[in-house]
């Protein structure tokens, strides 16, 4: 294409584009939200006290978090802008849904997988109006750390629902701009309100930050997307259904239900969580799909030691010396349990899980706050032998205690200095990992401790993982009282009162053994394999395991992430 012609392109979408801009901006101002007519909550009237509202919940999480905020791809500097734009938003509220919708799209600055917050029902719109829904999903063109993405397609569209029969959207539709804003601004947007741990994994999070309402888009009001198929540019409206919120319920399905397969391999083990496919030529090689560490009630084996004891003991103790490679596809893993017993198939010393440090805080003065930070009998003793040993010292507020193990070999006894013995499974083969940025909290220590102890016989391939592997969390509450906006944390905290929101603040940071912070770092890829829009998990994968079928038989250079 010459540059006469490529000019002559971006006029021609720019008129576009002007045009867009023009026809929304029209149908905008004749947009309004059905509201009951309720008043403004206590403290919340005026601008000031919502102003002040804002600050008191970013101070609590500010002062109490222990990782997150400094771990963050933004940073401290990242959070304070994030706070600086809340205050300002909060003050230009139109009333307490919106106001509620700040605080939400703040907390989704607050840089933790693990966060969740919860408003109270007169500030929540989903209680009154319902639960975020849109027909469509929309994906970023590709995704990876290296790409920063500039198009956002259609990838999915409910083909019952009435509105899309007309074939207003269709899968494979480009958007070009939204409520008449350019798709980058959008973009831009999803960059800041995301609390992953790079801004490459924040595109990812972009259908899901759009829909909830957290980059400017108020699920109340109807949406305008400006969008091309076929070389034909048009705009379509979205009026949000007025429906009760809607709960989804999660279906925990075994491993055999959840459409895995790979071309080359057949299966040869089911168990829960983990599938194993084994190659039909070649080195005898495995792929073990683990696809969660979570195991709900309704699972037929309860736990990661049971479904390694099972594993063990059907399959693999007798062939564990044959195999060459193991694949384990963790794509997609959000973690669940406790992942401790898993290393005992494939480590050949005895180990130990990452370590972690609790901050310090003010709040550990009320024992029955400090009483919420063990989690089991180990750790629990652990603390107060802690505390006994120096019974009349006072920590200082914001300084760290020693590194515990997050997870102890025996959670009945000591949790310091005890290490867990492998199984002598005679694996002295390689290890290749599968990961992508949704590989989270248990899995994210499981394929750091794969990479880091099993040294030049592992590597990753894929994407980056979450690199959120937060082991502790305490909640924060929101308050009004006497005039004035306070926060407290503990789940004991300001029994009297009705908290206007509350909110999960990590309280320990994730270190090796000697206090080494790895808190926020992703383990770092081999070679990178980006997603696209219409990837779906299986053909993902299955480009990643093509990627390592070739480089098992050689180094390749290490790809840090972003």
């Amino acid at each position: 294409m010459n540059r006469a012609t490529g000019m002559n392109k971006l006029v021609r979408y720019k008129s576009f584009l002007a045009g867009v801009c023009a026809a929304l901006a029209t149908g905008l101002s004749s947009g309004s939200v059905a509201m009951p007519s309720s008043q403004w909550p206590d403290g919340l009237r005026g601008a000031p006290q919502r102003i002040a509202a804002i600050r008191a919940f970013a101070e609590g999480i500010a002062q109490n978090d222990a990782e997150a905020i400094d771990v963050g791809w933004q940073g401290k500097a990242g959070w304070d802008r994030a706070v600086a734009k809340a205050e300002s938003s909060a003050a230009e509220a139109v009333d307490p849904y919106a106001f509620g919708l700040v605080l939400r799209t703040l907390y989704a600055s607050y840089p933790s997988l693990h966060s969740r917050v919860d408003l109270r029902a007169d500030i929540d719109y989903r209680i009154a109006f319902g639960a975020p829904y849109m027909p469509f999903t929309m994906k970023v063109e590709e995704l990876g750390p290296d790409d920063k993405p500039r198009s956002v397609l259609i990838s999915a569209v409910v083909s019952t629902d009435a509105w899309l029969l007309s074939g207003a959207l269709a899968v494979g539709d480009r958007v070009i701009a939204a409520n008449g804003e350019p798709i980058a601004t959008w973009l831009s947007r999803a960059t800041k309100a995301c609390r992953r741990n790079s801004k490459w994994q924040c595109y990812d999070d972009f259908d899901k930050q759009f829909r909830n309402g957290l980059l400017g888009w108020d699920p109340r009001l109807p949406l305008h997307l400006g969008i091309i198929r076929d070389g034909k540019k048009s705009i379509i409206t979205y009026t949000p259904e007025v429906a009760p919120e809607r709960t989804i319920e999660r279906s925990y399905a075994s491993c055999g239900e959840d459409g895995s397969a790979y071309k080359g391999f057949m299966p040869v083990y089911q168990g829960w969580n983990l599938c194993v496919f084994k190659s039909v030529e070649g080195p005898p090689t495995e792929i073990w799909r683990l696809k969660s560490f979570h195991y709900p009630t309704s699972a037929s084996i309860g736990s990661p030691r049971e479904e390694v004891e099972t594993f063990w003991n059907a399959h693999w103790s007798a062939v564990s010396p044959k195999i060459r490679s193991v694949i384990i596809d963790l794509s997609g893993n959000g973690g669940g349990d406790i992942p401790l017993a898993w290393y005992s198939l494939l480590f050949d010393r005895p180990y130990q899980e990452q370590y972690a440090q609790y901050r310090w805080l003010s709040s550990y003065d009320d024992p029955s706050v400090l009483n919420e930070l063990p989690d089991d009998p180990a750790h629990a003793r652990w603390l107060a032998d802690l505390v006994a040993r120096n019974p009349d010292a006072r920590h200082e507020v914001g300084s760290y205690l020693p590194p515990v193990p997050m997870f102890c070999s025996d959670e009945d006894a000591a949790c310091e200095g005890r290490l867990v013995p492998p199984k002598s499974h005679g694996f002295t083969g390689k290890v290749a990992l599968i990961l992508d940025d949704n590989c989270v909290s248990s899995c994210s220590g499981f394929s750091w401790n794969i990479v880091t102890k099993l040294g030049s016989r592992a590597a990753a391939f894929g994407l980056p993982d979450s690199g959120d592997s937060n082991f502790m969390r305490l909640p924060l509450k929101l308050y009004y009282r006497d005039g004035g906006w306070y926060t407290a944390i503990g789940a004991s905290a300001v029994p009297d009162e009705k908290p206007i929101a509350t909110a999960n603040v990590m309280v320990t940071r994730t270190t090796t053994d000697d206090g080494k912070i790895i808190s926020g770092q992703s383990v770092s890829v081999r070679r990178v394999v980006a997603r696209r829009w219409d990837d779906s998990a299986n053909s993902w994968a299955e480009r990643v395991i093509g990627v390592i079928r070739n480089s098992l038989v050689g180094p390749e250079q290490s790809v840090q992430a972003n």
